[in-house]
């Protein structure tokens, strides 16, 4: 890879020996017998080799900094600010024309970087180094690896940079190598899943699924994957939450034409997703949830009666009512009963008399719970809008959790910084902002 930087202009430089004698003895040249005089006049213009020839002018470096700055001049092919032809082309005229006279003047034509930083022309002089299958070896920590990097071993880079010739302090390296995204296959077979889509279509049996965590009720979750939803019901509520990635083995059963894991089912923890988000609601009337046949996130509207652990509400455009699967404790409020609702879940199944949702969040139609922090400047309040975000509780419902909280579990550390990289995506670096929960 080459490294240029700029580009450069040609300019002109007149180089004369005998300007300090002319400066300070103006009457010298009198007292020189004119026929000894051998006075040469040229015009030269610097070549490609020549830069490269005065590059290697490296003996000659009074330090570090003029080694890096030789190197980034032979690459180049240029002077800069630093690498400065006032300080290289006396060096090399000294060696091209030998036997002149020391009156004689050479008019030189080179190229010139024109406010091209510093640094940048230590970095125009990077060694180029490329990998070798040694280096993919010492990389991977072994003679077999493959001659590429990858996301994990990229970072381990630097240990092979010892095998760069002779760098001094300063000196930038260009590392060329070859990477792939996909980390190469172990001799391990990886453990396949069935998709949900292909679980759903077949015929109850046993099968091994991986996903992520939806929704949660009092007798188990919803899982889904990038092809579909499927209940898993262990007939008790999951110590799992929403955003958990998990892997679910076990027995299919169906259940009012809706296929579900039973409770026999083994649920193994994978890891937490904490860029979980619900898909967008679908508002729809009765009659549009009487059609559904397969899940999918739902929000209507009606009136919430609770009887004991049932919770049902009216429906327009159909006789029959909704219900809401097995809410956990807390999730539905009793002040609810009896009012208009909005209702947002996850469609699961229905039968002759009953539409059932599993919940994400239900709320008076005409009203929710809000938040708003305001100031007191000594005479009156003022609400404060700027530097300053307050959680409310459908921020909690969009970041998928159960609660209008966090906990231990839960923790606001991790949901903060995805639900503000979300809200506020155009913030810039160093911005600063408060959030109330």
């Amino acid at each position: 890879m080459n490294t240029k930087i700029y580009i450069v202009a040609a300019t002109l430089l007149t180089l004369q020996a005998c300007d300090y004698n002319d400066k300070y003895f103006d009457d010298l040249d009198n007292l020189v017998d004119e026929s000894q005089k051998v006075i040469t006049s040229v015009e030269y213009t610097l070549t490609d080799a020549d830069y490269a020839t005065i590059g290697q002018y490296k003996d000659r470096a009074i330090d570090a900094e003029d080694t890096i700055e030789l190197k980034g001049l032979a690459k180049a092919k240029a002077f800069t600010l630093s690498a400065t032809a006032q300080k290289y082309i006396p060096m090399f005229l000294a060696n091209k024309y030998t036997t002149v006279d020391n009156q004689s003047a050479v008019k030189v034509t080179y190229n010139q970087n024109k406010n091209v930083p510093e640094y940048l022309g230590k970095i125009a002089g990077a060694t180029n180094y490329t990998l070798t299958d040694d280096d993919y070896a010492t990389i991977w920590g072994s003679s077999d690896a493959v001659s590429y990097l990858t996301p994990s071993t990229v970072s381990k880079l630097k240990n092979v940079l010892a095998n760069v010739v002779n760098p001094v302090a300063g000196d930038y390296a260009l590392i060329s190598y070859a990477y792939s995204e996909t980390e190469p296959a172990t001799e391990a077979a990886e453990e396949t899943y069935s998709t949900i889509a292909d679980v759903i279509a077949a015929d109850n049996g046993e099968y091994t699924v991986k996903g992520i965590i939806c929704a949660t009720y009092g007798k188990g979750f919803l899982l889904q994957d990038a092809t579909g939803y499927i209940l898993v019901y262990l007939n008790t509520t999951t110590d799992r939450a929403v955003g958990d990635v998990v892997i679910v083995s076990g027995p299919t059963s169906v259940f009012k034409n809706a296929k579900q894991f039973t409770a026999d089912s083994q649920v193994t923890f994978v890891e937490k997703n904490v860029n979980f988000a619900h898909p967008t609601a679908t508002a729809k009337t009765g009659a549009e949830l009487e059609a559904l046949t397969s899940v999918q996130l739902v929000t209507f509207s009606g009136k919430l009666s609770i009887s004991g652990g049932y919770y049902n509400i009216a429906l327009d455009g159909t006789e029959k009512q909704g219900s809401i699967a097995y809410p956990l404790d807390g999730s539905v409020s009793s002040e609810l009963d009896g009012q208009e609702i909005t209702l947002t879940g996850y469609y699961l199944y229905q039968d002759a008399k009953f539409i059932t949702v599993m919940l994400v969040s239900a709320s008076n139609k005409s009203t929710e719970t809000k938040y708003a922090l305001y100031k007191y400047n000594g005479t009156s309040w003022a609400a404060v809008t700027s530097g300053v975000v307050v959680l409310n509780p459908s921020d909690y419902t969009a970041m998928g959790l159960r609660y209008a909280n966090f906990s231990a579990t839960d923790n606001a550390n991790v949901y903060i910084p995805k639900f503000l990289a979300t809200n506020k995506p155009y913030a810039l670096e160093d911005d600063v902002v408060a959030v109330v929960y």
